[in-house]
């Protein structure tokens, strides 16, 4: 008999466009976390709060985001709850 170890990763990948003072438009790798460390669940919420939390950390003012590239689930898109509106 094998035993098998199952582990689950709500991963999130992160990258940011930005213009450089020179006008260069730029898209560097922000960072990589699995939601299901801090949160029981990979709801809206806690994918708020990894990105807030990361965007903070790097010294990035989330009011000054102008927008947002998804997978298109409907946990980032989400009219009412989506992480998309939660950011707003």
């Amino acid at each position: 008999m094998k035993s098998v170890t199952v582990y689950v990763r709500s991963s999130s990948l992160r990258f940011v466009k930005f213009v450089e003072p020179t006008g260069r438009v730029t898209t560097e790798f922000l960072a990589l976390d699995d939601v299901l460390e801090d949160f029981h669940s990979a709801n809206a919420e806690a994918i708020k709060s990894v990105v807030i939390k990361q965007l903070e950390e790097s010294k990035l003012d989330v009011k000054k985001l102008t927008g947002l590239g998804s997978n298109g689930a409907s946990v980032w898109t989400g009219k009412q709850n989506g992480v998309a509106s939660l950011l707003r």
